[in-house]
């Protein structure tokens, strides 16, 4: 699970939010980091929550967003509670891995996933899944 540490835009302290899913032993298929979309955050949610990482899981959860007119499964500030929008993140997270590789994200959690499970969440029940990250 890959996070991007940023400083929050409506409360300027920096935050913690998950941007991308990359498999420890990555297949030729899996060159690059997916994205985090809704669908694959409530399974991160519950993933963060069992490997005690309690307080960022909780700064996920479903919120307003005034762009799409609707709520959200969404990153949140760990100090101020401001959505911090897919768009914006995944934005900034795509330039840095492009201009300074994988390295440029922070690990925050290395977990055994099933490969059905993995399969599931990453690429989607009918193979769509999340975007590359890159």
């Amino acid at each position: 699970m890959l996070a991007l540490k940023r400083p929050c835009w409506k409360c300027g302290e920096v935050t913690t939010c998950v941007v991308g899913l990359y498999p420890d032993r990555p297949s030729p298929a899996e060159g690059s980091p997916r994205t985090v979309d809704e669908s694959s955050r409530a399974w991160i949610k519950e993933l963060l929550r069992d490997h005690g990482f309690v307080r960022l899981a909780a700064s996920i959860k479903p919120r307003w967003s005034s762009t799409l007119g609707s709520r959200y499964l969404s990153n949140g500030c760990l100090h101020c509670d401001a959505l911090q929008g897919d768009f914006p993140l995944e934005e900034e997270a795509s330039d840095l891995v492009r201009e300074r590789g994988m390295q440029a994200l922070d690990t925050l959690l290395v977990a055994e996933i099933a490969s059905p499970v993995w399969q599931r969440v990453v690429h989607g029940e009918h193979g769509g899944g999340s975007g590359l990250l890159m």
